[in-house]
C-alpha cells in the first residue's frame, strides 16, 4: 500500500517491492495488492475541513473564540455572508465565479478546525448562526455541531443574545428636531440609554442607543458627527440603519442604501461606519450537558474581564468564558476599525482650522 496524497488508488507488487498509480485499463496480476493513498495525521493539523474542493478565499477571517462546539469570528466589511446576496445588503453585486466564493460561508472551513474525534453530531462544515449586512463588519457566531446549531439559533430567536454595535451617525442625534417619543422613549431608558420602539415591516423593532462622542464637522448634518453605541433588542432587516435614517432622520455615515447622495462626497468613499463589536451568548455544550460547573471555575477557563479597557476605540480583540449564575456565557469584543477614529479626528481638525463654519 502506498502512502501520500488523498484519494489515489495504487497497486503494489510484493516481488519487486514497487508501487504505481493505477489507471483505467491497467492489468492486475495475482498477488498484486490494491491500496488507496490516504493523508497521514488528522485534519486538525491541516486546519481545513475534509471534502472541501475549492480554493481558500483570499481574505483574512480572524477567530476570536473557538472550541469543538462553536466559534466567534470577526467578519471584514464588504464581505458577504453568503453568495449572491450582495446587492440586497447594500453592497456591490458581481456574477463572477471567483467573487462568488469570496464569502464568509466559504472561508469558515479554512479558518476553523473540525471538532475532535468523539464529538457528538459534528456538522460537515461550520455554519453561521446569524448574519451581518455585507458592508457591516464585526462578530459572527458559528456552530460546529448539530446540537450547538439548534441551541444557538434558539437563543437568537428568543432574543437572549446580547449584541452591541458602534456606528457613526451623520448629525446630532440629540438635536431638538430629533427628540421625540419614538427616538428617546419616555421612561424606558436607563444609564443614558435611549430607545427606538418603532415597527419595521409590520413587526415590532426595538433599538437601544447612547451617544459616546460628538465631533464637529463641516460636512455633516447639524455640523456634528455622533459616535453611538447601539444594542438592538430585535433583529429586523437593516434595523439599525433604518431606525436612524427613517425615525431619527440622521442616517449612518456611508450608508448608500438609506442616505444615498444626500451625504457629503467625503462620507461616501470609505463604506458604512457600522461595526458589531460585542456579543454575549450562552455556551451550547456547557449549558446543555450535565457538567459540574465547579470544575470549570479556574482562571484559565474564566479569566476576569479587563476593566481598564472599556474604551471601545482602544480595546483589543478578546474573548472569555464567564459564569453567570448557573449559566456559562461566551463573551467576545473587538476594537473599532481605525477608520472610525480617523474620520472623527480628521473632521474635528478640519473644522477647527476653518473656524467651525458649517456649509
Amino acid at each position: 500500500q502506498g502512502y501520500g496524497g488523498g484519494g489515489n488508488v495504487s497497486a503494489f507488487n510484493p516481488s519487486s517491492k514497487t508501487s504505481f498509480r493505477a489507471r483505467v485499463g491497467d492489468i492486475l496480476y495475482a498477488n498484486d495488492v490494491i491500496g488507496v493513498q490516504i493523508m497521514m495525521g488528522t485534519f486538525r493539523k491541516k486546519r481545513c475541513y475534509p471534502f472541501i474542493t475549492y480554493t481558500r478565499p483570499q481574505f483574512i477571517l480572524p477567530v476570536l473564540y473557538e472550541d469543538d462546539y462553536m466559534a466567534i469570528v470577526d467578519k471584514p466589511a464588504n464581505i458577504a455572508m453568503y453568495g449572491k446576496r450582495l446587492k440586497r445588503s447594500g453592497g456591490s453585486s458581481s456574477s463572477s465565479n471567483s467573487f462568488s466564493r469570496r464569502t464568509i460561508r466559504d472561508a469558515l472551513p479554512y479558518c476553523l478546525t473540525p471538532p475532535r474525534k468523539g464529538t457528538k453530531d459534528p456538522l460537515k462544515r461550520p455554519t453561521a448562526v446569524h448574519r451581518l449586512d455585507t458592508p457591516t463588519s464585526g462578530l459572527v457566531v458559528v456552530a460546529k455541531t448539530k446540537d450547538s446549531l439548534s441551541f444557538l439559533c434558539q437563543q437568537f430567536a428568543e432574543r437572549k443574545v446580547v449584541k452591541e454595535y458602534t456606528a457613526i451617525v451623520n448629525g446630532d442625534v440629540a438635536a431638538d428636531g430629533v427628540k421625540d417619543d419614538k427616538l428617546t422613549g419616555s421612561g424606558t431608558h436607563t444609564s443614558n440609554w435611549n430607545i427606538v420602539n418603532y415597527p419595521l415591516g409590520s413587526k415590532y423593532a426595538i433599538t437601544q442607543w447612547r451617544a459616546i462622542r460628538h465631533a464637529k464637522s463641516l460636512n455633516a448634518k447639524d455640523g456634528t458627527l455622533t459616535l453611538v453605541q447601539v444594542r438592538p433588542l430585535t433583529g429586523r432587516y437593516h434595523q439599525i440603519r433604518r431606525h436612524f435614517a427613517w425615525i431619527g432622520r440622521r442616517p449612518l455615515v456611508g450608508d448608500h442604501l438609506y442616505a444615498g447622495h444626500l451625504q457629503a462626497p467625503r462620507f461616501r468613499r470609505n463604506g458604512l461606519y457600522l461595526c458589531s463589536n460585542g456579543i454575549s451568548v450562552k455556551h451550547p455544550h456547557y449549558n446543555m450537558s450535565n457538567i459540574d460547573l465547579s470544575l470549570l471555575r479556574t482562571e484559565d477557563d474564566f479569566p476576569p474581564p479587563n476593566d481598564d479597557k472599556k474604551n471601545e476605540l482602544t480595546d483589543n480583540r478578546r474573548s472569555y468564558l464567564s459564569l453567570e449564575g448557573d449559566r456559562v456565557v461566551v463573551n467576545a469584543s473587538k476594537k473599532l476599525p481605525k477608520r472610525f477614529a480617523k474620520l472623527l479626528d480628521g473632521e474635528e481638525i478640519w473644522a477647527e482650522r476653518n473656524g467651525c463654519s458649517v456649509f
